[in-house]
């Protein structure tokens, strides 16, 4: 048994070595993903926002000299109250990790860990 351990040290290593370079590239796509999600959602915010006010404004200019001045200002508020929630819901529902945390370390440790558990299940010839 002490033989086939040592005999696996070196390649146990170099596994443990090339780790770093696995999780190195899964956190680096992780940031990137994660940067690029954030700069369209800041430019949707904005643009969804841009455009709330542009109508509301349009909306309220229709109707200033009207009696129907404070229904539009109060239906505007609904509108923005419901937009508003339902965005809340939609954020909660959507809060997980698409393909888990560093999907291509776990998959190399899986791959790794049926190895090493082959190399050390072996016993080598002529050994009972």
């Amino acid at each position: 048994m002490f033989d086939r351990i040592t005999s696996a040290a070196p390649l146990l290593l170099r596994l443990a070595g090339g780790y770093g370079a696995v999780i190195t590239d899964d956190v680096q796509s992780a940031l990137d993903a994660v940067g690029r999600r954030l700069w369209l959602g800041v430019m949707l915010g904005v643009a969804a926002l841009l455009t709330l006010l542009l109508a509301s404004t349009w909306v309220i200019a229709w109707s200033w000299d009207t009696p129907w001045r404070m229904w539009a200002i109060g239906g505007l508020t609904g509108v923005f109250a419901l937009v508003s929630l339902v965005t809340c819901i939609v954020l909660q529902t959507k809060q997980t990790w698409p393909n888990g945390l560093l999907p291509q370390t776990r998959l190399e440790l899986s791959k790794d860990q049926r190895l090493v558990e082959d190399l050390l299940a072996n016993k080598p010839s002529g050994v009972e």
